[in-house]
């Protein structure tokens, strides 16, 4: 993380809009805010929103510190009299380095809260997953040589679709609803029909499937009656490459909280991880 420090408080304010979204859509996050105090008393504020509770304004400020070494207490210190000047109601001191042990008593006894908002090191992956891989193969149906055989004692109720012979190359996927069952199959489902269940993979093998009298295919041009179908039919599989997400590439920075040890990831994309 570059030693920037408009550029990381910046990042802080992404952060904290980010916790405020997951909890209400009405709270804006503002950066680099010049408070008026009292006459000829001004403090400038890293990172501040505000809201109404109950009636009552809620105001939060936000120091952050991009610094090499840890936070002193006299930082500490400066930032609990900005907070009392401010009237706020709740001080946050985040910093890229962590605190000097002086600097965490005396926030603990102020109710300053400390937060840690850096780069993530190896040790804060432990117990989480770093590294998701996803493995997909593609299931490839062929279908050859289909041949729909129409009702002939129905084929004035039937739209006009197919040849005499009842063969047509079709782009749209199919459906016979058989009157019988009262289910609706693909040509998949009769295939597996034909090989109880299972098919078999790079075999092809012919199906024949009946259809009592008032089933019919659905298609976009509606619902042809047929009284039965053909066709050859196979299934290949193709490995698909890996897809791998890392988490050290999509993670922005950690959210530790000095006190209680607790992280969160705070991804590239600007949301939150556990």
């Amino acid at each position: 993380m570059a030693n920037n420090g408009k550029a990381y408080e910046k990042l802080v304010q992404d952060i904290y809009q980010a916790i405020l979204n997951e909890e209400t859509d009405n709270i804006e996050v503002k950066h680099d805010i010049t408070i008026e105090v009292a006459e000829g008393l001004t403090h400038q504020v890293d990172v501040y929103w505000r809201f109404l509770h109950a009636g009552i304004e809620i105001l939060t400020v936000v120091e952050c510190k991009d610094w090499k070494n840890r936070i002193p207490r006299k930082e500490v210190d400066a930032f609990i009299k900005k907070v009392s000047d401010l009237n706020a109601n709740i001080g946050i001191f985040v910093s890229t380095t962590g605190f000097q042990s002086g600097a965490i008593k005396q926030a603990e006894r102020s109710g300053i809260q400390l937060i840690e908002v850096r780069e993530p090191w190896e040790e804060d992956w432990e117990g989480r997953i770093q590294t998701i891989v996803f493995q997909m193969t593609v299931t490839h149906p062929l279908v050859e040589n289909l041949h729909v055989i129409v009702d002939e004692s129905m084929v004035n109720q039937s739209p006009s679709y197919f040849h005499k012979d009842g063969k047509k190359s079709l782009n749209e996927q199919l459906c016979f609803y058989d009157v019988t069952l009262d289910k609706t199959l693909d040509l998949q489902g009769i295939a597996k029909e034909t090989k109880g269940g299972k098919i078999p993979l790079d075999e092809q093998f012919h199906v024949k499937r009946a259809f009592e009298s008032g089933s019919y295919m659905i298609t976009s041009h509606g619902n042809t009656y047929i009284v039965g179908v053909t066709f050859d039919y196979s299934e290949s599989e193709q490995q698909m490459p890996d897809i791998v997400l890392d988490g050290k590439k999509t993670a922005r920075a950690i959210i530790k909280d000095v006190k209680t040890g607790k992280i969160r990831f705070f991804n590239k994309n600007n949301t939150l991880g556990g």
